[in-house]
């Protein structure tokens, strides 16, 4: 079905080189797009919890440098304060600033047993403490910092520890506490003025067991597993009294290579948590949000983008496939038209179609030189009759060719174009096309082999091809490799040898890209005096269904002259059947560099004239100049 049909392969071309890349492309910047999301909200949740964990280090170390001021005020590294502390403490009016005020006593056995306490805490005088959890942090450490409920009223508290040890020995003489109301405290950090109802933030106690949170679910939530005897451990220290601790367990595994950044999952919905470490990882502030709460939008706008992409993709397809369609039609329309001449079907006529553009103008110009090709054949009564008659054909044959040929050079800024072109007979086997096309300069030039009004037509429907392709891309190769494969079903193995060049000048940078079905179309030569050869390949086009072609780019700089020449040019022959050749032309331009394009054309033509000496022109002359003006600036 592709094979028959230029519409199709067009689409196809379409697909593959624009719709594909394009899609891999889009999916890409959707990825990396996502992820930097995610990393921005991670990192939004990473600030909010560290700026919880200041505040909280900043009220802990307030509560130890009151510790230091009681015990240095009280002087309880001597050991007879510390029988006194309650008659030292006295004059202080601490409990107007700090309610709850302890001090524990270390006795035989190293146990610490509540000598004094505030008012409010007297029914715990005599208490031994000693398995309390805050007891050996102090010990260890000199400071803790602990959370626990109250056994009784099970309210929410903030226990702080400093361990007294003596100033002459250094023995351990007793814990000093403070124990603050941490409601206060903990509406503060999980005050939800900047969270979303899905983003929490939760207060954990060094086991990492959720001890307050934004969400009241999570409490007494363990993120680590707990063996019995820890959870025994935490019963017995009455850390939580009597709740059941923990009541479920979270399993947080790393989240890509971010410190402290976790992942988990609970009933089928995705967490990010973010835990930052307090007062030595005494405690914790834990950050959470559900991932869906960042990605669900972005992905329902990503949907709605590629569904609009589709929708155009689709409708380009079709507009595609419709202009292809009736251009192909036309050109199809014109093939049948001449294979039927061309087996004597002299009624044939070529009936416009929408959209043939110049094919229709090739067409019916035809079909004026058909009209006369009949008119004359039936008054023709003698062979000069008919010599004449095909005479005529062949002129109207180079009208044909002198319509499509361009009228007008285009402005092109800084390039200067010259043209010498010259058949060698009534039609020519070359053509060139040189037109604007956005802000690019098209150059293409054809050099069939015979002079025939055959060759002629095969000219004329390929730079139809070549002009029906052409795009804003500035590969060539690829453009020629498209061509060559609609050229190929119309040459039908015809024993022509096709050499077709096609250029696309870049005015703003100074650049031609290009692409070549021969070896060679030409040179340059540089305004500083050396010539550099075009790069081309050894393809002929329509010969074979699948030829690749290379794009070259070429930089052009003030005083910089482009040569293009056809195979007749330099393949002239004076009268003993000497060459012209490339070095003909070569010394022409080390001779008159300083000239015009224009000049130079004209000054290639004499030189030819005058180096055939009217010699007989076997083969079609093209001659394209393009030189880059001294006053051009450099790029």
């Amino acid at each position: 079905m592709f094979s028959k049909s230029i519409a199709l392969r067009i689409f196809g071309l379409y697909l593959f080189f624009i719709v594909l890349p394009v899609t891999i492309l889009f999916l890409i910047f959707t990825k990396w797009e996502y992820d930097e999301k995610i990393n921005y909200d991670i990192h939004r949740i990473k600030n909010i919890g560290l700026s919880r964990a200041a505040y909280l280090n900043g009220f802990i170390a307030d509560q130890y440098t009151a510790l230091d001021i009681i015990s240095l005020l009280t002087d309880q590294k001597n050991p007879e304060a510390t029988s006194q502390f309650s008659r030292l403490l006295a004059p202080l009016a601490l409990d107007k600033i700090y309610p709850s005020i302890g001090l524990l006593t270390r006795t035989e056995g190293d146990h610490f047993v509540v000598k004094f306490t505030s008012e409010t805490q007297k029914q715990d005088l005599g208490h031994d403490l000693t398995y309390r959890g805050y007891i050996q942090p102090a010990i260890k450490n000199g400071y803790s910092s602990y959370l626990g409920y109250d056994d009784v009223t099970l309210a929410k508290e903030f226990i702080f520890s400093k361990a007294i040890r003596s100033r002459e020995n250094y023995d351990l003489l007793s814990i000093l506490i403070l124990i603050v109301d941490a409601n206060p405290i903990l509406e503060t950090l999980i005050e939800d003025e900047f969270f979303t109802e899905t983003e929490s933030v939760s207060l954990l106690t060094s086991d990492k067991i959720v001890f307050a949170s934004s969400v009241p679910s999570l409490e007494l939530t363990a993120l680590d597993n707990l063996t019995e005897e820890e959870i025994n451990k935490l019963q017995l220290d009455k850390q939580f009294g009597k709740l059941t601790v923990p009541r479920k367990t979270i399993h947080l595994t790393p989240f890509s290579n971010l410190q402290d950044v976790y992942q988990w999952s609970d009933n089928g919905r995705d967490h990010i948590s973010f835990l930052a470490p307090i007062a030595g990882k005494s405690l914790y502030i834990w950050m959470d949000v559900e991932k869906k709460t960042i990605s669900a939008p972005y992905i329902k706008a990503t949907w709605i983008t590629i569904a609009i992409l589709f929708s155009i993709t689709l409708a380009s397809c079709f507009i595609t496939i419709f202009i292809s369609h009736l251009l192909s039609r036309t050109f199809a329309e014109l093939i049948n038209m001449m294979d039927k001449i061309g087996k004597g079907d002299l009624s044939a006529r070529f009936q416009q179609k929408a959209f043939g553009f110049e094919i229709n103008e090739a067409g019916l110009t035809l079909n004026t030189v058909i009209d006369s090709v009949v008119k004359n054949t039936e008054i023709a009564n003698s062979e000069q009759l008919k010599t004449e008659l095909a005479s005529r054909e062949l002129r109207i044959g180079r009208q044909i060719q002198e319509s499509l040929t361009p009228r007008s050079i285009p402005d092109s800024g800084a390039l200067e174009i010259g043209i010498f072109s010259k058949p060698a007979g009534d039609v020519s086997g070359n053509f060139y096309d040189i037109y604007t096309h956005n802000n690019h300069l098209i150059i293409a030039l054809n050099d069939t082999s015979g002079t025939g009004l055959s060759s002629c037509l095969y000219s004329v429907c390929l730079r139809g091809i070549l002009r029906s392709l052409i795009s804003d891309s500035t590969d060539m190769g690829g453009l020629l490799e498209k061509a060559n494969r609609l050229f190929h079903k119309d040459l039908q193995n015809a024993p022509l040898n096709v050499k077709t060049f096609i250029g696309s000048w870049d005015k703003e940078t100074s650049t031609l890209y290009y692409a070549s079905a021969s070896p060679s179309f030409g040179f340059i030569k540089r305004a500083n005096g050396p010539f550099d050869t075009l790069a081309g390949s050894r393809g002929s086009m329509g010969a074979l269904p699948e030829t690749t072609f290379q794009t070259t780019s070429v930089a052009l700089q003030p005083g910089d002259i482009l040569v293009l020449y056809t195979g007749g040019v330099i393949e002239r022959q004076d009268p003993t059947g000497l060459l012209y050749g490339e070095n003909g032309l070569k010394s022409v331009l080390l001779q008159k560099a300083h000239l015009g394009a224009p000049e130079l054309a004209k000054a290639f033509e004499n030189a030819l004239i005058l180096f055939t000496k009217d010699a007989v022109q076997e083969e079609d002359m093209t001659l394209i100049i393009l030189k880059i003006k001294e006053d051009a600036p450099h790029v």
